[in-house]
């Protein structure tokens, strides 16, 4: 199997499949058998073709893929909600599910419940005598200090996760605002690094292309210009990187240092 998948990215890769500079070289997978896409010159056409051939989605038009590969995520770079809101939904859960996870979350849930247990066995005292009402008075405060700093605990655990969530949301308005400036002005070879820099994987499925992509989360740490620097036609067109999973630009990245967003574009246009 690590055979085929090498065969694959060398082929994928193939100096000879270089000669002209695809935008989305090394990006493109079939919807149909997962292969990837190469490069498809014909008398001064240029398309996309599995490279197994499928006949599901066997090839479409490089300009047309381009574009609507290009319009998508210009978009999404004009308008970061659209990225941010989906790992804002993701992160509130994950915000509760790791405040949970924690042992001194846990711990101060377990001091609440024994103060409930506490409060209870105090008013029962108090029913049956056994305790003054100024001695039910001064426990209930001293019961009150001790929820309270309790409930502080939490509230801290879960105010760290929030301060995370809106560190993620800077970083993406930051890269966007930056390469938001540039979009009316910039090139193809620039256009492909900010595209290799943000996607991970562009599945077609004919009518329609999925764009898998994300923010690392020290993108902006790193600098816009960096994270935007163009490549030059010579050095994009012979690159023969590697193209696992984690696919161009993304070398040196953990996962849970990722922001992940998916993108949907509609094409109305059949495959070459």
């Amino acid at each position: 199997m690590r055979i085929l998948q090498q065969l694959d990215r060398n082929i994928t890769f193939s100096r000879r499949n270089c000669r002209h500079n695809y935008l989305l070289r090394g990006l493109v997978v079939c919807g149909g058998c997962g292969a990837r896409y190469v490069g498809d010159p014909a008398h001064g056409h240029y398309s996309y073709r599995c490279h197994k051939r499928c006949k599901r989605y066997p090839t479409v038009s490089e300009r047309r893929l381009d574009d609507a590969v290009w319009d998508a995520l210009s978009r999404a770079l004009r308008h970061p909600s659209v990225i941010t809101e989906q790992f804002s939904r993701k992160d509130g859960k994950r915000m509760e599910e790791q405040a949970a996870g924690r042992k001194d979350h846990e711990q101060a849930q377990h001091t609440l419940r024994k103060l409930d247990v506490e409060e209870e066995r105090i008013l029962e005292a108090y029913r049956t005598g056994l305790i003054s009402a100024a001695q039910l008075g001064r426990q209930l405060e001293q019961l009150t200090t001790r929820r309270s700093a309790t409930q502080r605990t939490i509230k801290d655990d879960l105010s760290d996760s929030k301060c995370a969530i809106t560190e993620r949301r800077r970083t993406v308005t930051e890269y966007c605002r930056y390469i938001r400036q540039r979009l009316r002005t910039i090139g193809h070879s620039e256009k492909q690094q900010i595209i290799r820099t943000l996607v991970r994987s562009i599945v077609f499925t004919g009518s329609s292309v999925k764009i898998r992509g994300e923010f690392a989360a020290d993108l902006a740490q790193r600098g816009s210009a960096d994270a935007a620097k163009p490549q030059s036609d010579e050095t994009a067109a012979d690159d023969t990187g590697e193209i696992a999973d984690r696919s161009i630009n993304h070398r040196g990245r953990n996962d849970s240092d990722e922001i992940g967003f998916e993108l949907t574009a509609e094409l109305p246009l059949s495959t070459v």
